[in-house]
């Protein structure tokens, strides 16, 4: 057994203390003193803990009462287990305790060869528990009401969860404002909290819903001071259902942390809810018996403290229970059954009848064992036996079946009643029908954690399993953990233009077919948004085949499916991650997967990718590159170059196109190659796309006052910024400003800005084109455009791709390409630049099918303003 560390170790006793009334203190055999200990330690063992020669006088406590320990009496285990010790010690007002300690080793870490004694006390005067009587009666002693029980569990929960405030509490009837039953802050328990739920998280909680934040819980619910005053960071609230659903309780956890994640949800329903439920109930059966109790003509002087809920008494207050009417009796809402000594049943109330359905008549002289469902193996009535006869209580859940024979699940607690002579005498079972309780919580379980259309788990259990499988990474090395990501293309089209029954159902089919195809329970398949999947797969062998399953997904999911007569198909992409690292965190690995994912729709629909150390460099290098990007455009980093477009029949200079250059610190001046593309992706090609603007207009009107020589600068216009409605009226208030001839700017839109659904861009593009401003179309043929638009749009010109351009002379096809755009511009009076002109042979073609303007290396790459104003003197 290891010894206990310090810190960790020490927290944990002493929480352990606080919720059981023990005193914990650490002994130093080799200074003879207390080196820690809890407030109580004088209280308990009567000698001043920071004194000398602890250990004679606690041997001469011991020795007024005749029993002699010697060394024994800091002894710890020879394999460094824990020793138990009991014994009287006389206190100098003549008392005597009846003490029972705990030694366990305890490392020094300042000196990790020394070993200290951990001990634990407990004054056992108040509830002396050597055998099954001493059990039973100081069991019902000490928890006159169910409120001990409660500060027993809510202690091993905030312990459990590491809270800094736990707190169980019942709302008011018009769930305005609630009192906390038990709360515990910072490992100590505070009493009677009132507040009201108006602006907290708690008004959440209390209508039924599990609340849970992983952080800046202060900053959602501002108006609650009490998070503020804790310096709350994260929240989770659970409530409790009562047997008409209806919220009885709930528990809050708050820490000044951030939850790593939300799994402590499920952890505390599971392991925590019943028993908690359980003890809610009791405590108000309690206070509804203690108000019964105050009512003297209903109970005849009877001792309301002796039938407590969850309480037993012995033979003799058994006895006193004749004094009971039995409206009383039978008004309690749980069951109650007494049994004799040999288990025979003798008595039942009526909520007994109620839930079993058996009356007394027909069980009387029986064994309880008539409920019996079959449903329990013979270990978990043995286990149940057992503890009645090593300590008289036993309690817990279990399922029993009526008369009917209906199965049900209950919460029961069974107590062994004694007689002077510590003869058993009597069982008494006080149980409730949770069916209701357990329904409740199954359903609110699952509306956590499931999707409803699919009934696969949501991103909620998701994330807890991956959490849950990364811990077991260091139990099964050499088993890593595999995510795939699936994203499903053409969905939101279907639900466009069908039904969204029609949708839903492609949903449920996609959920089979993934299913099919990994045909493995043990492998988790979710839906964690609309049209998002993912696949866990923990622990693989090293003959799992990642490729080949995603390969086997995208070819079936882009089957054609038959819905209502109607034929819908979709296509998917797959990004997958791999893991065997088990300090990674479920948000890193699902990332992974993400970024996987997103490579792999920029390969085409249908594909697939792989998480791997090279796109993690490309990844690394993007986001470096996109935090540069930032900086560039606030620090304007960035200079035109120009390049000059020539008129086919004359050779003069006709205009210019306006070209971005990064003028990068450290890399030098880069080409638009390197980042526009990455500018698009992240919405800064707006903020890139001013700035650009702004410099070409400032230039065109340095070049309208100085040059005799008119020309036009073309622009080009990024399809963001036309969706922006504020962005599109910046273009014109930058172009007003420059007070520029408005006849010599062309702004150039590719095929995706007609394309797209703006409802005003007809409107914008029109207020332009009155305002002087041509709009030219560029890299025409690359894109979807129709007669259509180039009909609708005030457009004056087309440019014709490089990549026609290029393949002229080569491809007959793009000749024909080239030939039905300039035949068609010329239809549409539309003027036709073409881009990309770098052979002789090239402009000889495109002049004699009737090109009107040149734009490319044969005449000139793009220039510097100083070049420039060279060229154009030449």
């Amino acid at each position: 057994m290891n010894a206990y560390k310090h810190e960790k170790m020490f927290q944990l006793i002493k929480e352990h203390a606080i919720a059981f009334g023990d005193c914990v203190s650490v002994y130093d055999p080799v200074l003879d003193k207390v080196v820690e200990s809890t407030d109580c330690f004088m209280e308990i063992i009567d000698i001043d803990p920071a004194s000398n020669h602890i250990k004679a006088q606690w041997l001469a406590k011991m020795k007024l009462s005749g029993q002699v320990y010697h060394e024994e009496l800091f002894q710890i285990g020879a394999d460094l287990s824990p020793v138990f010790k009991e014994y009287e010690l006389v206190h100098v007002n003549g008392s005597v305790h009846h003490i029972r300690q705990v030694n366990y080793p305890y490392f020094d870490q300042q000196d990790p060869e020394k070993t200290l004694v951990l001990i634990t006390l407990r004054d056992c005067n108040h509830e002396y528990r050597t055998n099954p009587k001493h059990v039973t009666e100081n069991w019902r002693k000490e928890n006159s009401s169910q409120v001990r029980y409660l500060r027993k569990i809510l202690a091993l929960i905030s312990n459990e969860c590491q809270a800094d405030f736990a707190m169980l509490a019942i709302p008011s009837a018009d769930k305005q404002h609630a009192q906390s039953l038990v709360a515990i802050q910072d490992g100590e328990f505070i009493d009677d909290l009132n507040y009201a739920l108006k602006g907290t998280p708690c008004e959440i909680t209390v209508n039924g819903s599990i609340c849970a934040h992983k952080n800046d819980i202060q900053n959602l619910y501002p108006e609650d001071n009490m998070l503020v005053n804790m310096q709350a960071e994260s929240y989770i609230g659970v409530p409790f259902f009562d047997e008409e659903g209806l919220v009885s309780g709930y528990l809050v956890i708050i820490k000044k942390t951030s939850l790593q994640d939300k799994s402590y949800c499920k952890k505390l329903i599971e392991n925590y809810q019943a028993q908690l439920n359980r003890r809610i109930q009791l405590y108000f059966a309690d206070k509804q018996l203690a108000q019964m109790c105050q009512d003297k003509s209903g109970f005849l002087g009877f001792d309301q403290e002796q039938f407590l809920l969850g309480t037993t008494p012995s033979s003799k207050e058994l006895a006193s229970w004749s004094n009971i009417s039995k409206e009383t009796f039978n008004s309690v809402k749980e069951a109650i059954l007494i049994t004799d000594a040999d288990n025979n049943i003798i008595h039942c109330n009526r909520a007994f009848t109620d839930i079993t359905g058996y009356s007394l008549a027909e069980v009387l002289a029986k064994n309880p064992s008539v409920l019996s469902s079959g449903l329990h193996d013979a270990v978990f009535y043995q286990q149940m036996e057992k503890s009645l006869a090593e300590t008289g209580i036993w309690e817990g859940e279990i399922i029993n079946k009526n008369k009917s024979g209906k199965t049900y699940s209950e919460w029961l607690f069974i107590r062994v009643v004694f007689d002077e002579n510590q003869q058993a005498t009597h069982h008494i079972a006080v149980f409730s029908d949770i069916s209701k309780h357990k329904e409740k919580e199954e359903l609110l379980y699952f509306q956590a954690n499931y999707d409803p259309l699919t009934m696969l788990p949501n991103r909620s259990l998701l994330f807890f399993t991956l959490a849950e499988s990364l811990t077991k990474l260091e139990e099964q090395p050499g088993k890593p953990i595999v995510l795939m990501h699936i994203d499903l293309n053409g969905l939101a089209r279907i639900n466009e233009n069908f039904d969204y029954n029609v949708g839903d159902a492609l949903l449920v089919e996609t959920a089979r077919r993934i299913k099919r195809i990994i045909n493995d329970d043990s492998v988790m398949v979710a839906r964690i948004s609309g049209d998002n999947f993912v696949v866990l797969f923990s622990c693989v062998e090293h003959t799992f085949d990642a490729d080949n399953i995603a390969t086997r997904l995208c070819q079936e999911l882009a089957k054609a499916v038959l819905i209502d007569q109607k034929t819908v198909k979709i296509t998917a992409n797959i990004g997958i991650a791999e893991t065997s690292n088990s300090t990674l965190n479920p948000e890193s690995l699902y990332s992974m997967a993400e970024q996987a994912l997103l490579n792999a729709k920029l390969e085409g629909l249908g594909q697939f990718c792989v998480f791997d150390e090279q796109l993690r460099t490309e990844l690394k290098n993007t986001w470096q590159l996109e935090q540069e990007l930032n900086v560039a455009i606030a620090e304007d980093q960035f200079v035109l170059h120009y390049q000059p477009q020539i008129d086919a029949s004359s050779g003069e200079l006709l205009g210019l196109e306006a070209l971005v250059r990064w003028q990068h610190p450290q890399r030098g001046l880069l080409a638009p190659f390197y980042f526009i593309s990455l500018a698009e992706k992240t919405d800064q090609i707006v903020d890139l796309g001013t700035l650009v603007l702004r410099k070409a207009c400032r230039q065109i009107a340095l070049w309208q006052q100085t040059l005799e020589q008119t020309f036009t600068v073309s622009v080009n216009i990024s399809p963001r910024q036309f969706a922006l409605e504020s962005s599109a009226n910046t273009m014109q208030s930058i172009i007003e400003e420059s007070a520029i001839d408005t006849s010599g700017i062309i702004l150039e839109i590719t095929e995706d800005v007609l394309m797209a659904d703006h409802s005003d861009l007809l409107t914008t593009l029109g207020a332009l084109n009155e305002g002087g401003i041509k709009l030219s179309l560029d890299d025409f043929g690359t894109g979807f455009s129709s007669l259509s638009y180039l009909q609708q749009y005030p457009l004056s010109e087309l440019k014709i791709d490089r990549s026609f351009v290029k393949s002229l002379g080569h491809k007959p096809e793009s000749l024909s390409i080239v030939k039905a755009i300039i035949s068609m511009a010329n239809s549409l009076n539309l003027k036709v630049v073409a881009e990309g002109v770098e052979t002789v042979e090239q402009r000889d073609i495109l002049a004699d099918l009737g090109c009107d303007i040149f734009q490319g290396f044969y005449y000139a790459k793009p220039l510097a303003v100083a070049d420039l104003t060279e060229f154009i003197k030449q």
